[in-house]
C-alpha cells in the first residue's frame, strides 16, 4: 500500500493431463523511488456492483490518464480490480468516473497518495486499511 506496484507469480498447477508443474511463488517487489499516486476502488449502485465497464479519468499536471474497469480475471491469472494511477510529482488531481448506467461523478482537487472508494452517485471517500 505504498503506491509502488509489486508483482506476484504463482507458478501453480498446470491443468493439463500430463501432470502438475508446481513451481515456487515469486514476489517481485517494486523498490523504485516513491512518487505520487492514487488507487481507486469502484462500487456501482445503479450500475453493476463491481462497476464493470466504468471509465475513470484522472487529470494531474495537464495530463489525463484513463482506465476502464474490467473483470480482472483471465485464464490462469488475475489482476486486482483496484485502479492505480501514477501522478509523478503532482500532489492533487481531478477525477471523473463515467459509470455504465450513464451517470457521471466529478471530483476536483483531490489529494494524492491515498486509496479512495468511489461509490456511484454517493461520493468519494478515503479507504481505511
Amino acid at each position: 500500500l505504498d503506491g509502488r506496484l509489486d508483482f506476484l507469480v504463482a507458478n501453480g498447477m498446470n491443468m493439463r493431463p500430463q501432470g502438475r508443474n508446481n513451481g515456487p511463488y515469486q514476489l517481485f517487489r517494486n523498490i523504485s523511488p516513491v512518487r505520487n499516486w492514487i488507487e481507486l476502488d469502484l462500487v456501482g449502485t445503479s450500475s453493476n456492483r463491481d462497476a464493470i465497464g466504468a471509465k475513470v479519468f484522472v487529470t494531474a499536471g495537464g495530463i489525463t490518464q484513463v482506465r476502464e474497469q474490467n473483470e480482472g480475471y483471465h485464464r490462469w491469472s488475475q489482476n486486482q480490480r483496484r485502479l492505480h494511477f501514477g501522478l509523478a510529482g503532482n500532489t492533487s488531481f481531478n477525477l471523473t468516473v463515467e459509470w455504465p448506467s450513464g451517470n457521471t461523478d466529478v471530483y476536483n482537487n483531490v489529494a494524492a497518495g491515498r486509496i479512495y472508494v468511489a461509490t456511484e452517485s454517493s461520493g468519494l471517500q478515503q479507504a481505511i486499511y
